[in-house]
């Protein structure tokens, strides 16, 4: 028997019909039930509509095997998704302030997990901010995970913010077909809210840049550097696990305009765009719906049940605000 889609188990949750849904957004009933089923497919427009509403990312709904990363708050507690936990909080060496990224309940969960189990290397935590960390414990001075029900974190200002996934995906589509390298794929409603968010989160071009393309890389003495890294190489960064036998990590310009090479040992952090790793390839989805992912040198995906999660809410509380990025 096949599993439940996502999109089923989040409109049931919801409490909402086929009809209720379509009326909310303008998916024919039928088009949705049969997309349940798995017998008919939804178009990139639909998709859109469905993930916006959904607060979750388009290729989330109709995956069966992961759980939807999800950032609407009134969901009733349940195993059926993965939403909003809190705050994991990183802070550097040569530095005053944490920095504050939201995270999902099952991310908190594995990184408490690969915490107590690492004896050196790498761990990974997809974020709700669009972003992936590739931490190195060992070289930064304190990480922290705080549970959106103990209250603000420290440094509260310095929390990043966030928007559902179908937000980031949909503002990068608008992005690139700006810069002339595309064309957007969802519907002139989907539109109209991707602009409305520029509008309300005061994304202009270059800040559209650091939450979708930039990758920063953070030393162990505090410093840091940031430019737009090659998508394909990015991927080289899994092989940084927990048995760390790779001493030197390479991160190319995009444009191939300059090719960077590190030592890993030298490195705290690397703050990189989700985006940009899970539209890379295939073969690299185990990082798609994964919150935290240990690898080994190899490149050996060692996946944790990890998840990702809430959209566009800042750092708020399960019942605080919705907003912006990065």
């Amino acid at each position: 028997m096949n599993k439940t889609t996502n999109l089923q188990k989040l409109r049931e949750n919801r409490g909402l019909g086929h009809e209720e849904l379509s009326s909310a957004t303008g998916v024919p009933a039928a088009t949705i039930a049969s997309a349940e089923a798995g017998e008919g497919a939804l178009t990139a427009e639909e998709l859109y509509d469905l993930a916006v509403f959904f607060e979750t990312g388009t290729s989330d709904l109709l995956e069966r095997d992961e759980l939807a990363v999800t950032t609407h708050l009134d969901y009733p507690e349940n195993e059926d998704y993965d939403g909003f936990w809190g705050h994991v909080g990183i802070l550097l060496h040569g530095q005053q302030h944490t920095k504050w990224y939201p995270i999902t309940t099952t991310a908190s969960d594995a990184i408490a997990e690969d915490l107590q189990n690492l004896e050196k290397g790498f761990i990974a935590i997809r974020t709700l901010n669009n972003r992936v960390l590739f931490v190195n414990p060992l070289r930064v001075k304190k990480i922290m995970l705080n549970d959106d029900d103990a209250g603000a974190p420290p440094d509260f200002e310095d929390v990043a913010r966030y928007m559902s996934p179908a937000s980031y995906e949909a503002i990068r589509e608008w992005y690139w077909e700006k810069a002339g390298a595309g064309e957007v794929s969802y519907s002139p409603k989907v539109r109209k809210l991707v602009e409305a968010l520029l509008k309300e989160e005061n994304l202009d071009e270059k800040r559209i840049e650091e939450v979708l393309l930039k990758t920063f890389i953070y030393y162990r003495d505090g410093s840091s550097e940031s430019y737009h890294a090659d998508s394909a190489h990015l991927g080289n960064i899994w092989a940084l696990g927990r048995n760390l036998n790779i001493p030197i990590i390479s991160i190319p310009e995009r444009n191939d305009l300059f090719d960077c090479w590190y030592s890993a040992q030298a490195i705290a952090l690397i703050d990189t765009p989700y985006l940009e790793l899970a539209g890379n390839d295939e073969e690299e989805k185990p990082l798609h719906r994964k919150g935290v992912l240990a690898a080994t040198a190899s490149g050996d995906e060692g996946k944790k049940e990890g998840k990702a999660s809430k959209g566009a809410k800042g750092s708020e509380k399960k019942k605080g605000k919705k907003n912006g990025s990065g």
